[in-house]
């Protein structure tokens, strides 16, 4: 589940990740572009000490005092003794503060180099600066390491200072500049800015109070969720899905959602079930409209009420101009069956009819009860598409007359405040929730093995059977589980299968030629 978290978070929040990732490879690169280049010059010193004519000296001893002078000499290089007189020959251009800055020396334990390095923007100013702050360095250890010696020494044995500085690599001219290069700066930009990007991704993700999974429904209701609706752009044109040109995975969430209906109050099931939504656009007509005529698919009667008097809109989505409708036969008090319109499917369908002043007293009065009664003696199965829940009372006072409600949800647009306050608004006219929907939400079409092969044949119609109010006959339709996965149908009685060891769905006979043949 975890997983499934992070590759939605992932999903929903890329744009931001790479926007500040590539943010930040271009600022790596601008950095690298339009900083200033230093140049390093560096030079090697050996540091030995002399033998005193006349003197035996132990080599170890020797070896120990030169490492041990190598670390104090180290620490004189960036002396001010040092740095000043080396600023005084630079001239006025350069400060002593940034002679002492672009020096450093260091040295290897237990050894008789000294690393010495200045640091310039310009190369020629760095190696001359080397070179002056080691010419001074040198008179400075000929200066305090001459010692007195006695008269019967030589004149020349004593000048010759106990600790010697010998330059082993002069100063050089850098061809390139120090420290890392573009794809360095590029490579820490990407890195910085990926930081930054998930950062800013989980704070929106934080804050962005939708809904997008049910998951998130779960955790604000303890209402069973009914179905996934995905994002189908045949929906946006032709609202109603064609049942009978075989498998499309949109009929089959359709198709999931009659299945988990009948399975949510198996003892009870309900007739009239109103579709209501927190807010417009969720998509809940569109529901409605199809989950009639996957009903009708079965054998079923149906008549689809769309109870909508403020916003009607199935005249609209089913192409349908009946001249009477819903509140024709309320006010007038004209028969339900002279209003009402088939549909190719085999569902009748009655409109809204002539929008009323006072649609909420229309919703609320006892005519629209009796109205509901007489349709529900009729059909099978009577579907209200309703009005929203929060702008208006209408599915409120719905709910009180209808066997039960589903709720529906838009993906990635309703949000949790407005589910959580449309739940609490009909719990406290005592209404029946039966779950909910999450409708264009993305999901992949693939169909599964067994689904493409059992709804694909040129003559394939499904064999589920629904359990029609009032008759008493056994559910023989696919057991689902009550989610959002990919619908699967498994057959729960397979009579036979055939000789590649493929089930033979019910009904088909040994002695019959298979669909294609």
């Amino acid at each position: 589940m975890q997983t499934d978290k992070l590759f939605g978070f992932l999903r929903h929040r890329w744009p931001v990740l790479l926007i500040a990732t590539l943010i930040g490879a271009l600022l790596g690169f601008g950095v690298f572009q339009f900083r200033t280049p230093e140049y390093r010059s560096s030079a090697t010193v050996y540091i030995s000490t002399n033998q005193v004519a006349g003197e035996t000296t132990n080599p170890y001893q020797a070896n120990l005092t030169s490492q041990q002078m190598a670390k104090s000499y180290a620490e004189l290089i960036t002396n001010p003794a040092v740095t000043e007189k080396v600023a005084n020959r630079m001239g006025p251009d350069i400060s002593q503060e940034d002679v002492a800055d672009s020096l450093s020396a260091s040295i290897a334990p237990n050894s008789v180099l000294l690393e010495v390095s200045a640091v310039q923007e310009d190369a020629y100013q760095a190696q001359r600066i080397l070179e002056d702050a080691l010419s001074v360095f040198q008179d400075l250890v000929r200066e305090t390491s001459t010692q007195e010696v006695p008269e019967t020494y030589t004149e020349e044995a004593k000048e010759v200072p106990t600790i010697q500085t010998s330059v082993i690599a002069a100063p050089t001219i850098a061809a390139t500049p120090v420290g890392p290069g573009k794809v360095a700066f590029i490579i820490a930009g990407t890195i910085v800015g990926l930081f930054i990007g998930l950062l800013i991704a989980s704070a929106l993700h934080l804050a962005d109070r939708r809904l997008r999974d049910k998951e998130d429904l779960e955790a604000l209701s303890t209402l069973p969720h009914l179905g996934s609706i995905p994002m189908d752009k045949s929906l946006n044109t032709r609202r109603a899905l064609d049942f009978a040109q075989g498998y499309s995975h949109t009929t089959e969430t359709f198709r999931t959602l009659r299945t988990n209906l009948q399975f949510c109050a198996i003892d009870d099931q309900p007739k009239v079930i109103q579709i209501t939504s927190p807010l417009a656009g969720s998509g809940k007509s569109v529901v409605s409209i199809n989950l009639a005529t996957s009903l009708a698919e079965l054998g079923a009667s149906v008549c689809l009420v769309e109870a909508d008097l403020r916003r009607p809109r199935l005249s609209e989505y089913l192409q349908v101009d009946a001249p009477l409708g819903a509140t024709d036969v309320l006010l007038h008090n004209i028969p339900f069956a002279d209003a009402v319109a088939t549909l190719d499917g085999g569902v009748d369908v009655l409109l809204a009819g002539s929008i009323p002043p006072n649609p909420a007293e229309i919703i609320g009065s006892k005519a629209l009860s009796k109205l509901i009664a007489e349709l529900k003696e009729h059909y099978d199965f009577v579907i209200v598409d309703s009005t929203p829940v929060l702008p208006v009372t209408d599915a409120a006072l719905l709910a009180r007359v209808v066997d039960g409600t589903v709720v529906v949800v838009k993906w990635n647009s309703t949000t949790r405040e407005n589910f959580t306050e449309c739940i609490k608004s009909l719990e406290q006219v005592g209404a029946h929730l039966l779950g909910t929907v999450i409708t264009h939400t993305r999901s992949s079409s693939r169909p599964g093995a067994y689904n493409h092969y059992y709804y694909a044949g040129k003559n394939s119609t499904t064999s589920q059977q629904v359990a029609l109010p009032g008759e008493g006959s056994q559910v023989n339709d696919a057991k689902p589980e009550v989610n959002d996965a990919q619908p699967e149908v498994e057959d729960a009685k397979v009579s036979d299968a055939d000789s590649n060891g493929a089930q033979v769905p019910p009904g088909a006979r040994e002695d019959e030629p298979e669909n294609g043949k």
